[in-house]
């Protein structure tokens, strides 16, 4: 059944790139070639969307919503409704939204889905602000080193909250902040301050963490009985 949607589906693409190619030929309508690209796109889209549906397959219902959403920006882009500049934005926060949504549907099982999903939205939104005019590019860093702060902090406490543990993402998460904040002090020159204060917080954090594990630990050892001796 799989192989006989998949050639369904390439024969309607053949199908609709054969129509548009004879029309155009006989005149009877001018086609652009953006606008074939994104019909094609759109054939393929609906029907990938159609068999995921039908058979309750997910790779093919979220590879008909990509095409289907490729397939609006080259008609936006066209009709010069969307410029052309934020693409690239929108084109990372679509599939890092569908992530999410992912992650939404099933907490327990998709929790991996916020690091790819973070990560573009994140990368999105910094593309978006190197656009503005009114956004100093020097602070684009400081965004993106930010944004992957919160992802990795939002998978430990999504962990946390299904009573799993990851401090790894929340070592990753410090390290990125750590990077977002050496960066801040050196766009407004405090480097000279702010770093050596990070660092010796830092360290007497490292410090108290170990001391505390190692005072668990010790607490945690068995007491052993001893008998007197006959």
């Amino acid at each position: 059944m799989g192989h006989l949607h998949t050639r369904t589906i390439v024969g309607l693409v053949l199908i609709f790139i054969g129509l548009a190619l004879l029309g155009d030929k006989l005149d009877l309508f001018q086609i652009r070639e953006e606008f074939l690209i994104a019909g094609v796109l759109a054939v393929a889209g609906l029907a990938f969307l159609y068999t995921g549906l039908e058979e309750k397959r997910k790779n093919r219902i979220f590879s008909g919503a990509v095409l289907l959403f490729i397939s609006a920006l080259f008609v936006l882009v066209e009709l010069d409704i969307l410029d052309s500049d934020y693409i690239g934005p929108v084109f990372l926060w679509t599939p890092g939204a569908l992530f999410l949504a992912a992650y939404a549907s099933n907490h327990e099982k998709n929790w991996w889905a916020i690091i790819p999903g973070g990560i573009l939205l994140t990368v999105g939104t910094a593309a978006f602000l190197d656009i503005g005019w009114w956004f100093d590019d020097d602070w684009v860093p400081v965004v993106i080193m930010g944004g992957f702060s919160l992802t990795f902090a939002a998978v430990y406490f999504a962990r946390a909250a299904a009573g799993q543990t990851a401090s790894w993402a929340l070592f990753v998460s410090f390290i990125f902040a750590l990077i977002c904040m050496i960066v801040i002090s050196e766009q407004l020159d405090l480097d000279d301050f702010i770093l050596p204060v990070v660092f010796i917080t830092v360290g007497l954090y490292l410090i108290a963490r170990g001391y505390r594990a190692q005072r668990e630990n010790s607490t945690e050892l068995p007491e052993v009985e001893s008998h007197p001796q006959e």
